[in-house]
């Protein structure tokens, strides 16, 4: 059995009920006026048959009341022929859902009986979100779901199927209809499974040979015999939950289905062709004409809201659950674990001041600093060793401990905005832009169903145009917001330059005293020595006596050459000199930057507040909302008036004339100012590029001009040892000498007097 594709209308009632009718359900504007359905109740709960939150193949669904309480619920009547024909179909969801109990499963409240017609109903819990089918059919959502939203979904639906697989059953009819969105006391949502028709236990192991599901949504090998009706009888397993699962998530990540054949449903056998030829690796195939060639495309569409990051870890999950050959393609169990991976993955937001986009990244909680480095790599081609990442104005690397895992990082480096350079190139290439589809021709003739049509595609467009604004005016703020980081962290490379160098030379000038300060005690030892040995002149005797003069002569030559050695003053005069060449280096390049950052300060280029471009953006969008809004009333009436005739008229002249001026703001003026913003930034991030490379030149500088110190003070060192080896060798020599003398010196002086 085949159910029909659900057509729920959840928290919205532009019903096709007649104009006067009124409803309880929520978001009706009518609040009066003649009921057009009939009251029904069980014990404890009532129903009104206008209030419709959706119809299947085999029942539909009401908003109700608990009776006593007043607490809302929504009511699944079984039609009359399942109930008496087909009761296993009831029974089966009856006794999944009193099984299965989990957050993201639909909960059973009640199952009661109609009083009038002693029919079993089932109440359950309501979910305000309405469905996922539903959600899809907003404008909003025309090209998926946003990022933060997507995410929450994929996690919520995950745990839900985990949950059905460690219980033993297979849902077997997984689409956007049957995913309900219920909203939290504090408006969160929580995505949950529904409608348990078709679920049935199975076990790993186990196969099924009925047929269950809807077409867009069916595995190829059941679309086969469900829709074509090819002879034969095939067994089946819990795969085919993957295929289901898989073309799902790609309709809520782009807003549309992966497989369509020209004419769509209608075209059965294209349909069948595309999925059971559809090549490995393949996400999407699209037929444009009859007959036409099956465009394939292995990647998701520009126009989708997803960062290239998620992009990358949600193709590959795609393409292996929708895939043909069993052997490859995805278990449940590489499903949960990819999903939870990404669940517990750290977020850093970025952006590349190279292309101006603002991205986000997903690294694991136990990934470092050149894991991300790597993944950067991967989706700029900017290679590690040029990228320059900066937190406020201080490089990343610089502010945390490169081989810690990246859930150690502070909260205010995850939940701060990095922003990417290139190192080595900056300067050139052109702006990442929104890719936004055009704008649908109105219909010259009076077709309500194409003008519906035609006014949804403009309002989904305008929601994307809308979006478009938003990230060209964060764009440019964030240019210009890289820009001053860029700059403030080359002013701090230069006043740390200006700081060093006046340290370096006091080093040096304390190197030059102690040297100064070393000769003059040498020289004043060698003088001492010098007289010692002259002064003690007592021929012959003395000489003979002592043993003096000779010892000493090789010593104080020695100690009177290493006193004149002038390599020391070459050095120091390399040096000093050296370090006049920086200050004057880090002066002039201090001066430029000054200079260009006021120069920049008069910059005018970019959106300004007084442009009020977000809320122009906004109201455009509006008024097409209110256009589609007006199309879909008039879709539902049938026939017009000859006064809603010239409404419907001067409307569809309306959508055309907001299309063209939304369209104008975005590519003449916000696209327009983006582009001049990045041109003016590239200039100056060449700029900035240069003064970097400038920057590095003084610090490699600094750093042989602090090898230079270090040996400048070991060379004086190593003299001052050696000098004062020398004099140790002139003191032995003298103490020597005097300690083996025969007579005493008071002797000899004797002598020499008496002479």
């Amino acid at each position: 059995m085949i159910t029909d594709h659900v057509m729920s209308i959840y928290c919205q009632h532009t019903s096709k009920m007649n104009r006067l009718g009124g409803s309880e359900l929520p978001g009706s504007s009518i609040s009066g006026g003649a009921r057009t359905g009939t009251l029904h109740e069980t014990q404890h709960f009532r129903w009104n048959t206008a209030d419709v939150l959706g119809k299947g193949a085999t029942a539909t669904v009401f908003y109700g009341r608990n009776k006593d309480t007043g607490d809302v619920c929504a009511i699944k009547v079984f039609y009359e022929r399942i109930s008496r024909h087909i009761p296993s179909t009831r029974h089966r969801e009856i006794d999944s859902m009193r099984r299965l109990q989990h957050d993201n499963i639909v909960k059973l409240i009640d199952l009661e009986k109609e009083t009038d017609s002693n029919t079993e109903v089932l109440v359950m819990e309501y979910c305000a979100g309405g469905s996922l089918y539903s959600m899809l059919e907003q404008p909003q959502y025309a090209f998926g779901f946003p990022e933060s939203e997507f995410r929450l979904f994929l996690k919520h639906i995950a745990n839900g199927i985990r949950y059905l697989r460690q219980s033993g059953y297979i849902h077997r009819d997984i689409k956007p209809g049957n995913i309900m969105r219920y909203i939290g006391d504090d408006g969160s949502s929580l995505y949950k499974l529904t409608d348990f028709g078709a679920a049935r236990e199975l076990q790993e192991d186990e196969t099924f040979t009925s047929i269950y599901g809807t077409e867009e949504y069916l595995y190829p090998r059941m679309y086969e015999q469900a829709v074509l009706r090819r002879p034969g009888q095939q067994d089946f397993d819990a795969s085919v939950d993957l295929w289901s699962l898989g073309v799902t998530l790609y309709h809520v990540s782009t807003g549309m289905l992966p497989f369509q054949p020209f004419g769509g449903r209608s075209n059965s056998e294209t349909m069948h062709k595309i999925t059971s030829q559809k090549p490995e690796g393949a996400l999407s195939g699209v037929q444009i004409s009859p007959n036409g060639d099956i465009k394939w495309s292995n990647s998701l569409p520009d126009t989708c809201y997803l960062s290239k990051s998620l992009k990358a870890l949600l193709e590959p999950m795609l393409a292996g659950l929708m895939e043909l050959n069993m052997k490859k393609m995805w278990t449940f169990e590489r499903f949960f674990a990819t999903v939870e991976k990404l669940a517990f993955s750290v977020q850093l937001q970025m952006f590349s001041c190279c292309t101006g986009e603002l991205m986000v990244l997903y690294v694991g909680p136990e990934d470092t600093h050149p894991y991300l480095q790597e993944k950067i790599a991967e989706l700029t081609e900017i290679p590690a060793s040029s990228q320059l990442i900066l937190w406020h104005d201080s490089e990343l690397k610089d502010v945390i401990d490169e081989t810690s895992p990246m859930r150690s990082y502070p909260a205010c480096i995850r939940k701060t905005r990095l922003y990417l350079m290139n190192s080595s190139c900056m300067g050139t290439g052109s702006p990442y832009m929104v890719v936004v589809p055009p704008f649908p021709e109105i219909s010259k003739f009076d077709n309500l169903d194409l003008d519906c049509q035609s006014a949804k595609k403009a309002c989904g467009i305008a929601h994307v145009l809308n979006y478009a604004v938003c990230q060209y005016l964060s764009q440019q703020k964030n240019l210009l917001k890289g820009e001053t980081n860029f700059r403030r962290y080359l002013k701090r490379i230069v006043k740390h330059s200006e700081l060093v160098v006046p340290e370096m030379r006091a080093t040096l000038e304390q190197t030059r005293m102690r040297r100064e300060s070393f000769s003059a005690a040498f020289t004043l030892l060698l003088n001492l020595f010098t007289i010692l040995d002259t002064s003690l002149n007592v021929e012959e005797l003395v000489t003979t006596v002592l043993g003096v003069k000779t010892q000493l002569n090789e010593p104080l030559r020695q100690l009177s050459e290493c006193l004149k050695d002038r390599s020391f003053e070459e050095f120091f005069e390399k040096i000093n000199s050296r370090l006049s060449e920086i200050e004057a280096y880090v002066d002039a390049l201090s001066k430029r930057m000054r200079e260009q950052e006021r120069s920049r300060r008069f910059c005018t280029s970019g959106c300004s507040e007084e442009d009020r471009c977000l809320t122009k953006a906004e109201s455009f969008k509006q008024k097409l909302q209110s256009v589609y809004s007006l199309m879909t009333r008039h879709k539902q009436y049938g026939d017009l008036h000859p006064h809603e005739k010239f409404i419907h008229y001067c409307e569809k002249q309306k959508q055309h004339s907001i299309g063209v001026l939304m369209a104008s703001l975005v590519s003449q003026h916000c696209r327009h100012n983006l582009n001049t913003t990045f041109s003016d930034s590239q200039k100056e991030f060449g700029n900035l590029t240069k003064h970097l490379t400038r920057t590095k030149k003084v610090e490699l500088n600094i750093c042989s001009v602090k090898d230079s110190l270090q040996t400048l003070s070991s060379k004086l060192s190593e003299k001052e040892g050696k000098c004062r080896h020398i004099v140790e060798r002139v003191i032995s020599i003298v103490r020597s000498s005097l300690s083996n003398r025969k007579p005493s010196v008071g002797t000899l002086i004797s002598l020499r007097n008496e002479e």
